[in-house]
């Protein structure tokens, strides 16, 4: 086979070229919206003017436009790489490694490597300028106003059996439950606000119209103004939900599918599939006052739910068949055996401890 010639491979390089074209004007126009339609117009007519000129001349014009198109993108790359902010908050969350001896510790890590102890049920109050009060320790972060340097983030991580608040600088207040971590900037951006969620959060969210808060986790997105909701989503869990307890918020999934809530409501997802109810908000955010109501929930789930709450392994053992549905209310302040006793009281279990785990067991 005959290798092809000088003026052939700057034809089949010129329609490589030009097939690669709409892509890069898809990411310039995405990454660089204003004034990006006229820059494209003009690029446009000036590739079209070629095509009526010589073949010579067609070559010659597509492969300066492709080496022209290929700086600009590769410039691009590099300010998208070299500017942390600019990459999506999911992304950002995944570069904090969780320490390894953190244990039942509650850590605040920030992206420059350093680490906190926060005591539990702890606040952690931040100002204006990205410094943090932790404990009645002041944390200095170098947070700099520049747009083209990285922001810098913070995550706390909260292990079973621990709860934190976070109050930002904007009146916006988290409560964090147990086995939750919670990824953020230290200074919220000018046009809008967004935190990444692995695990249970009740959120009382400071209303601005100028800047949105945005509260995003592995399977969806959710945008408010000023509202107080509460987000569950634990990486480790089957279903995700959403509850609105005032204002209104709307939930994007992966799917691009879009719900809006009102208050009352729970947006609840498995999978692909997804359901919108009305419910009493109160009974899935009380675990904030120390409470847990369930009404007509599996008994799996609530044991789930109390190994979390007090960082303790239970093991719930019962045979294939139609799961246990219970309805009650505990108060969390009383100690795990307490709760346990309770549960006893209105389910058929027994309860057995050993080598730190407790067994429940279903009496036929």
């Amino acid at each position: 086979m005959k290798s092809a010639t000088g003026k052939e491979q700057k034809i089949q390089f010129g329609k490589m070229a030009r097939k690669q074209l709409p892509l890069y004007r898809q990411y310039e126009e995405e990454k660089y919206s204003e004034g990006e339609q006229e820059s494209w117009h003009a690029i446009t007519e000036r590739i079209e003017m070629t095509e009526r000129r010589t073949l010579r001349r067609k070559v010659l014009y597509a492969v300066a436009a492709a080496v022209v198109l290929f700086a600009v993108a590769g410039v691009s790359f590099r300010l998208y790489m070299a500017t942390a902010d600019e990459r999506p908050i999911e992304e950002l969350a995944q570069t904090f490694q969780t320490p390894q001896e953190a244990g039942d510790k509650i850590l605040l890590v920030t992206t420059d490597e350093k680490q906190m102890d926060v005591d539990d049920n702890a606040s952690l109050k931040y100002k204006n300028d990205g410094t943090v009060v932790v404990n009645s320790q002041t944390v200095d972060q170098n947070v700099v106003s520049d747009k083209n340097q990285p922001a810098v983030y913070n995550q706390i991580i909260v292990p079973k059996g621990k709860r934190t608040h976070i109050y930002f600088a904007d009146g916006t207040h988290i409560y964090v439950n147990s086995g939750t971590k919670v990824t953020y900037p230290a200074v919220f951006a000018r046009e809008k606000r967004e935190i990444y969620v692995d695990g249970e959060v009740y959120l009382e969210v400071k209303r601005d119209v100028n800047r949105p808060f945005y509260v995003k986790t592995e399977s969806m997105s959710v945008q408010v103004l000023g509202t107080s909701f509460g987000v569950c989503a634990y990486q480790e869990d089957k279903e995700s939900s959403v509850v609105l307890v005032s204002g209104k918020v709307e939930v994007e999934t992966k799917a691009r599918q879009k719900v809006t809530l009102s208050p009352d409501e729970l947006f609840s997802m498995e999978g692909s599939v997804t359901s919108t109810r009305k419910v009493d908000a109160s009974e899935y955010v009380c675990w904030t006052e120390g409470l847990m109501i369930f009404n007509k929930e599996p008994l799996d789930s609530v044991f789930k739910r109390l190994s979390r709450y007090y960082g303790q392994e239970i093991r719930y053992e019962h045979k294939k068949g139609q799961p246990y549905y219970v309805s009650g209310k505990l108060d969390l302040r009383d100690s795990l055996e307490e709760v346990l006793g309770l549960v006893a009281g209105f389910a058929p279990v027994t309860f057995n401890k050993t080598d730190h785990i407790i067994t429940v067991e279903v009496i036929e």
